[in-house]
């Protein structure tokens, strides 16, 4: 499940991105969103919810491809996942 207020977050960066992509907002706003998802996707994996998690990963990925914590999330959900 995706947190609503995430959701609605996403929903409207997407919305400022539409209207107004030169907004300087946008850069700071992906990475605080992206950073957001990542604490999803850590706290649905902690609850052995895989596909929650992988979701929240992918959803962070496309925010922000640079947040540092990326790849040792992929590593933890490679890891994670049943055979």
């Amino acid at each position: 499940m995706v947190t609503p207020r995430l959701s609605a977050a996403e929903n409207c960066l997407q919305a400022l991105e539409t209207l107004d992509p030169g907004d300087a907002r946008i850069g700071e706003a992906s990475r605080r969103l992206a950073a957001r998802w990542v604490g999803v996707a850590q706290e649905r994996l902690g609850a052995a919810q895989f596909d929650a998690a992988s979701r929240a990963y992918e959803a962070a990925l496309a925010r922000d491809p640079t947040h540092p914590e990326l790849a040792a999330l992929a590593a933890r959900l490679e890891q994670a996942r049943p055979r």
